[in-house]
């Protein structure tokens, strides 16, 4: 079974709805890793496997249908996939986080692996493979925006659009796609240069997942659950 690739920045798409809400998250250490998350690993590997021509379809097993419609979806734009790359931002991690204590298994600044990205002239087309099953929508998304912005620094391109393949959502599978301005992901980028310079806290909805409120090592999380009536617990 291939493996993917298992760069972890902390300035990292997937967690920058809650660091940019709250730079001073940015301090959480990483959450353990669940059975849930295990198999999405595999899925990842597998589905970067069979885009490269490594495996096929048939070698995929109990995920095969889910992997069927990544792969088909992204096979569809005729357009040789960049696979499992990590792209990282030199300006913003040369300034970011050194103000921060190190992270275990985590490098400082802005980067992520991106599951694949075409590019066709100036557009480029960035996929997340999503194998969990709370539904996720492509539009406003601050992962795929990260992504987006990470790749307007290697390429010129102009026109981005982001979509989420998502399997196994509830409800039945499904695929979001949203289209990004030039301006748009060049806005995200400046959010994200204030976030890697910021250290404030704030308290919201991004708290409910913040391992620095379920370890009880933030009391305005904490307090902010109380009064939510938050049970939720990793």
């Amino acid at each position: 079974m291939p493996i993917a690739p298992s760069t972890h920045y902390r300035l990292g798409p997937s967690s920058s709805s809650r660091w940019l809400a709250c730079p001073w998250s940015l301090r959480a250490p990483s959450s353990p890793r669940n059975t849930a998350a295990a198999e999405g690993d595999v899925a990842h590997a597998m589905g970067a496997s069979i885009l490269t021509g490594e495996n096929t379809l048939d070698d995929a097993g109990s995920l095969r249908a889910g992997l069927a419609m990544y792969v088909s979806h992204v096979q569809a734009n005729g357009v040789e996939p960049i696979v499992e790359r990590v792209w990282e931002s030199m300006e913003i991690t040369a300034a970011a986080t050194s103000r921060l204590p190190p992270k275990e298994g985590t490098l400082e600044g802005f980067g992520g692996t991106l599951d694949c990205l075409l590019i066709s002239g100036q557009t480029a087309v960035v996929y997340d493979l999503k194998w969990g099953e709370i539904p996720v929508k492509a539009p406003n998304n601050t992962q795929l925006l990260s992504y987006a912005s990470l790749i307007h620094e290697h390429f010129a391109v102009s026109e981005f659009h982001g979509v989420i393949v998502q399997p196994n959502a509830k409800g039945g599978p499904n695929i979001s796609v949203a289209q990004y301005t030039e301006s748009e992901v060049i806005q995200h980028r400046e959010r994200v240069k204030v976030a890697a310079a910021s250290d404030e806290k704030r308290v919201g909805r991004h708290c409910l997942f913040c391992p620095l409120r379920y370890n009880k090592q933030c009391a305005e999380g904490v307090e902010f659950a109380r009064q939510k009536g938050w049970r939720y617990k990793v």
